[in-house]
């Protein structure tokens, strides 16, 4: 069976792991990369064996990929998943959070049904065994009549709501929301993030079943180290044993 071929859009640090999942699929290889700095699209590519490109319109003429991530911040991923689409891309795997806005994101799925092109969005968390087990034990009905289902985590609604948000909504599969309520805090710190949200907690309730997602903004004495994965992420201490908090972990405008 021929492989698919496949491109990256965006090569910040986050790519890393989308080139990485490229090189261990099987029927898959990556051949191409594109970001607006060229520097860093070049050095992505001579790292990962790629073919640097700087505009996305001229990858996709001049590699026609199968399969393209788009591993870009959450501001142009929607007209690049347009132009991916009706370059009859046959797959479209977009990092979270999905859009700025819930219409970005509807025409982002619109564009791709009337293309036929499949459109993903990076919620790994799904593929954790640990979280596969808690779905099995629910359904089982292994732990009871779940009632309540609650996840929290740091960070804020387009930081690690995403994740939060996606795992409820899979987690309780069968119970179909009926009501939404959302509180948002900490707005004027909202544009200091990579993705700039405020803090939120969001209940939905069904017939039987109440859910609750919520991140929070730590203090920054108290904000926990992030060991190096390898993939570009790296923590540094401050003076006074602090954790330094980078304002952006990813440096440019077009790449996480």
């Amino acid at each position: 069976m021929c492989d698919l071929k496949a491109a990256i859009i965006g090569c910040g640090p986050r790519a890393r792991g989308h080139a990485a999942g490229f090189e261990q699929a099987s029927g898959v290889r990556c051949e191409a990369c594109a970001d607006i700095d060229r520097e860093r699209a070049d050095a992505f590519a001579a790292e990962h064996g790629l073919r640097a490109h700087y505009e996305p319109m001229e990858m996709l003429e001049l590699e026609a990929p199968d399969i393209v991530a788009i591993v870009t911040r959450e501001g142009p991923r929607a007209e690049l998943t347009r132009i991916c689409a009706e370059k009859r891309t046959t797959a479209i795997i977009a990092e979270k959070p999905m859009a700025r806005t819930l219409d970005e994101a509807r025409e982002m799925v619109e564009v791709c049904e009337a293309n036929g092109t499949v459109l993903t969005v990076c919620h790994q968390m799904t593929f954790s065994r640990e979280f596969e087990l808690l779905r099995e034990c629910i359904g089982a009905g292994e732990i009871g009549d779940v009632r309540f289902l609650r996840a929290v985590s740091y960070g804020q609604l387009m930081e690690q709501g995403p994740h939060l948000v996606d795992m409820v909504l899979w987690l309780r599969e069968g119970h179909e929301v009926a009501r939404v309520m959302g509180q948002a805090e900490d707005t004027a710190r909202a544009n200091e993030t990579v993705h700039p949200a405020p803090v939120f907690s969001l209940w939905a309730t069904s017939s039987s079943m109440t859910m609750c997602a919520a991140c929070w903004r730590p203090a920054a004495a108290s904000r926990p180290t992030r060991r190096s994965t390898g993939r570009g992420r790296r923590s540094a201490s401050a003076p006074g044993g602090r954790t330094a908090w980078p304002r952006r972990w990813w440096a440019g405008s077009s790449a996480r």
